[in-house]
């Protein structure tokens, strides 16, 4: 139980706002009032420079922007986060963006009602290409989005969201790296936002991003240069 002295009952109690933009030192303690104070719980709370302790400490805090903050530190501990993944929905989220999130949670958040859960699952880069593979098949379009723009979504299923039926997933796909050059190619005649991506994606092939360099789109054009002069210079 976290010690309360007379006149900090009052503060440790109230919703917590960020008190100093400058960096927060190594914090170890969590009844030093003084510091907590001067820069906020849920600023500690998310500083990669908090203990261990700290963060399970304040990952108990009534204060739903704390135990958010907790739950966004990629130093919180794995059964930490595995207990902030039953949270409400907004902790959740920063739980499955999270890169020290565990599997087994991610997996379980895949299949959360909030589609901005399961979203911010499609995001993390940790997260099993089977998972992927699953949320490809999502209902909502910016879940399949998401899954387009990860690194880690298998080529197969690249293969199968550029053929979706929504220009923005087709975007993703056109600005992921590992999309086959086959599709690539095939996206070269699709609508300004595909091209736009495809002209930026590092591994466009070279006669694709000529083509695009005399688009009919000012910023497909001048982006596609910018690739190729990249290229020449082994950027």
């Amino acid at each position: 139980m976290l010690g309360k002295t007379k006149g900090t009952v009052e503060w440790w109690d109230r919703d917590d706002e960020s008190h100093d933009d400058g960096e927060i030192p190594y914090c170890d303690v969590t009844d030093d009032f003084d510091f907590l104070m001067k820069y906020g719980k849920a600023t500690v709370a998310k500083s990669p420079n908090t203990s261990v302790e700290v963060l399970k400490k304040l990952a108990e805090d009534r204060n739903e922007n704390v135990r958010q903050s907790v739950a966004e530190n990629p130093n919180t501990p794995q059964e930490v986060l595995e207990k902030l993944a039953k949270d409400r929905n907004v902790i959740r989220c920063s739980v499955a963006k999270n890169p020290n999130a565990p599997v087994e949670v991610l997996v379980k958040l895949s299949k959360d009602f909030d589609e901005n859960v399961r979203g911010f699952v499609a995001e993390n880069p940790n997260t099993p290409q089977e998972v992927l593979v699953k949320l490809s098949k999502d209902r909502e379009n910016c879940i399949r989005m998401c899954v387009a723009e990860n690194p880690n979504t298998p080529a197969e299923v690249l293969v199968k969201l550029a053929d979706i039926n929504n220009k923005l997933v087709r975007a993703c796909v056109a600005g992921n790296p590992n999309t086959p050059a086959e599709v690539l190619v095939e996206l070269v005649k699709d609508e300004d936002v595909v091209r736009y991506n495809l002209a930026g994606n590092p591994k466009t092939p070279v006669e694709v991003l000529k083509r695009l360099a005399e688009d009919i789109d000012d910023e497909v054009r001048h982006e596609a240069s910018e690739n190729l002069k990249n290229r020449e210079h082994g950027i």
